[in-house]
């Protein structure tokens, strides 16, 4: 059973992990708009630049993982 901590928290960013600046920047840009659809296939690392991306913001977030 999955705990509610691992749906409601970002994930730990892994040691060893780059940044992918180019990505945040076009999330950045995103912020005014009502909706930022974020899509790749499994693995491609769609929630470490997320949990990033949302440690950076200085604006509050939601995180809810499905």
């Amino acid at each position: 059973m999955v705990s509610i901590e691992y749906k409601l928290l970002p994930p730990p960013i892994p040691g060893g992990t780059l940044s992918r600046r180019e990505l945040i920047g076009r999330l950045e840009k995103g912020l005014n708009k009502r909706l930022v659809l974020v899509t790749a296939g499994a693995g491609f690392g769609k929630s470490t630049l997320l949990s990033e991306f949302a440690r950076e913001v200085e604006i509050p977030f939601a995180w809810y993982g499905l």
